[in-house]
C-alpha cells in the first residue's frame, strides 16, 4: 500500500484534516488505551498491515507507510534502521509483561521480520550490526536485575525496567567489537538464551572516583573529553576470566595519556 485516504466525520462535525506520518512514529508516541500498555500486543500491532484505533478521544488509521491521526500529535520517526530498532525496544521496555521471562519471546516475531543483512545476526534483543552503541543503554525510573539467568549483561533484557538508548558513537578513543555470540535456549534463535558473550578491544582503566569508590569497578572509556561516556564494568563471579556490565555514566578519565595506554581485551557476560 503506497498511498491511503481514509474520511471520518463525527456527528455532524466537519471532515478534519489530517496530515501523514510514518506509521513506526506511533512505536514512539502511541494512543494509551489499556492494550498499548501490555508488552505481548507490540509486535502484534507492528506486524498488522492495517488498524483501526478506537481510542477514548479519536479514532486513528494506520498502515504500513501512513498513519492518520487527528490531533496531530506524533512527530516523524527517525529514518536509521538502527534508530528504529532502539524505538521499538525502548517502547516495548515500558510496557507490562506478566512472566518477566517473557522479556524475549514477546519480541521474536518482530525480530524475526525485523532480520536482514545491514542488522546481522539478532544478540539477545541487539543486533550485530549496532554494536557498539547498542551496549549504551540505562533504565529510566525503577529497575531491577532477575534472581535467574535471563540474558546477558550487556543486554537491555538482563533487567527489568523502561530502556532508553544514547546513541552514543565511539569517538576519539578506539572501542572494537572482536566478536560476539549467543546461544539459544531452544531451536528459537530470536527467543530465550543460556548464554552470551561479546568480546570488545578498548582502554580500560580503574573507577576510583565518587559515588563508585570502593566497589571495584572499571571503565571502558569512549571519550576524554565532550562528555565522557563510559561502559562500567565489573569482573564476573559467574563467568572465571569474564567481566559484567554495571551501567553506563559520564566517568572523568584519570589523566591525559589515554590514548597512549595499550589496548585490553575483555569479555563481556
Amino acid at each position: 500500500m503506497r498511498h491511503t485516504n481514509v474520511k471520518c466525520q463525527f456527528e455532524g462535525r466537519p471532515i478534519a484534516n489530517h496530515a501523514f506520518w510514518n506509521s513506526i512514529s506511533m512505536v514512539e508516541n502511541p494512543p494509551k488505551p489499556h492494550l498499548h500498555t501490555r508488552a505481548w500486543t507490540l509486535q502484534e500491532r507492528l506486524m498488522a498491515r492495517r488498524i483501526i484505533h478506537f481510542t477514548q478521544e479519536e479514532l486513528v488509521f494506520e498502515c504500513l507507510i501512513h498513519s492518520r491521526y487527528p490531533s496531530d500529535r506524533f512527530s516523524l520517526w527517525p529514518s536509521t534502521i538502527e534508530n528504529t530498532w532502539f524505538g521499538i525496544v525502548s517502547q516495548y521496555s515500558s510496557r507490562r509483561i506478566t512472566v518477566p521471562d517473557d522479556r524475549l519471546p514477546a519480541l521474536a516475531t518482530l525480530a524475526r521480520q525485523f532480520a536482514s543483512p545491514q542488522t546481522g545476526k539478532y544478540l539477545a534483543g541487539l543486533w550485530y550490526a549496532h554494536l557498539p552503541s547498542a551496549l549504551f543503554w540505562s533504565v529510566q525510573g525503577p529497575s531491577k536485575r532477575p534472581q535467574l539467568y535471563r540474558a546477558p549483561s550487556w543486554s537491555w533484557a538482563s533487567v527489568e525496567g523502561h530502556i532508553v538508548f544514547h546513541h552514543i558513537k565511539p569517538v576519539e578513543l578506539p572501542l572494537k567489537v572482536l566478536a560476539a555470540e549467543c546461544i539459544p535456549a531452544g531451536s528459537d534463535t530470536y527467543g530465550k538464551v543460556l548464554e552470551g558473550y561479546i568480546t570488545v578491544e578498548g582502554i580500560l582503566h580503574h573507577v576510583d572516583i565518587p559515588p563508585y569508590r570502593g566497589q571495584h569497578l572499571y571503565a571502558l572509556q569512549l571519550r576524554r573529553s565532550g562528555v565522557p561516556w563510559a561502559l562500567l564494568l565489573k569482573r564476573s563471579e559467574r563467568v572465571e576470566g569474564a567481566w559484567e556490565r554495571v551501567g553506563i555514566d559520564h566517568i572523568q578519565p584519570p589523566d591525559d595519556d589515554l590514548l597512549d595506554r595499550s589496548l585490553t581485551t575483555i569479555t563481556i557476560v
